[in-house]
């Protein structure tokens, strides 16, 4: 599996996204939003990238928003469809306003566990679902579509990977929940979880800010109903760690795993721009303009 990373410089003061190439250990291409984020300082996460149209899906939500008080809403957290080919914005949603909390207060749209679902042009955005789990509320972090329709979603607050069924109009509670483990410690804070389509739903890549990207396995090859949320093959399969690049262990961290065609890569947080050549630069800063290999 021939791997690319993506690094997102959270302490820039704009977005860029540097292509890393673990094999020859340089980055090889830089792709910048200078104004999409150029004022304020967001993190990029939920990425999906569209085969047959080579658009991007992200989120860009401004960091400390999870922070505002019940009564306050940040007004900043945006879904957007990016033509990164054109360097063009197809589309934005802002979620701003998408939930309101039990007492009527308005939050920001990626509080919690809160799924929204929208038609492929960002129109009529609904809530499809209101996570909730073993110990109450879900903070949900990541979210990866299987072939049939169903969805795997992350537990942020202790590992834990659910089941919900997209076919349903709105979201019913999962039917069960499974330890994402390395060897045989739960790994508590996975951020993002990906499958991808080269091994058919066969093989996942959990995410984790202090363990690296797991590449894992269901015990059995198969990632049904049955086997994956069946505890006689709950025990995933470790079969390696994507570690980060060198050059940006002391700068960042990875966060999300994204599938591009027959590649995966991941996505590296508050990582120092080299293009802005603040202090703290890195030395990768010496081939952010190095052509694609």
């Amino acid at each position: 599996m021939k791997l690319s990373t993506f690094i997102t410089p959270m302490l820039a003061a704009a977005t860029a996204l540097g292509v890393y190439e673990p094999y020859g250990g340089h980055v090889v291409h830089v792709i910048e939003f200078p104004d999409l984020t150029a004022k304020e300082d967001y993190q990029v996460s939920g990425m999906h990238w569209d085969f047959y149209t080579g658009y991007w899906i992200f989120l860009a939500t401004r960091r400390g928003a999870e922070e505002l008080r019940d009564t306050e809403m940040s007004g900043n957290t945006y879904l957007i469809k990016y033509d990164l080919y054109k360097s063009e914005v197809i589309w934005t949603l802002n979620l701003e306003d998408r939930m309101k909390s039990n007492s009527g207060q308005r939050r920001w749209g990626g509080f919690y566990g809160i799924i929204i679902r929208t038609f492929g042009d960002a129109g009529f955005p609904m809530i499809w679902w209101m996570g909730s789990g073993p110990a109450g509320l879900v903070k949900i972090s990541g979210l990866a579509n299987m072939r049939d329709s169903r969805v795997l979603l992350i537990h942020g607050s202790n590992g834990l990977i659910g089941y919900l069924d997209m076919l349903r109009d709105f979201g019913a509670e999962p039917a069960d929940w499974l330890e994402s483990s390395y060897g045989n410690v739960r790994i508590r804070d996975v951020q993002s979880i990906t499958l991808p389509p080269k091994y058919a739903d066969k093989v996942a890549l959990l995410t984790s800010p202090t363990r690296g990207v797991q590449v894992m396995q269901n015990f059995g090859w198969k990632w049904t109903k049955d086997d994956w949320l069946n505890h006689r093959h709950s025990v995933q399969h470790t079969h390696g760690v994507l570690v980060p690049p060198a050059d940006t262990e002391k700068n960042g961290q990875p966060w999300e795993t994204v599938q591009v065609g027959s590649n995966s890569v991941f996505v590296l947080s508050r990582f120092k721009d080299g293009q802005k050549r603040r202090t703290g630069t890195t030395r990768i800063s010496g081939v952010l303009r190095t052509s694609p290999s």
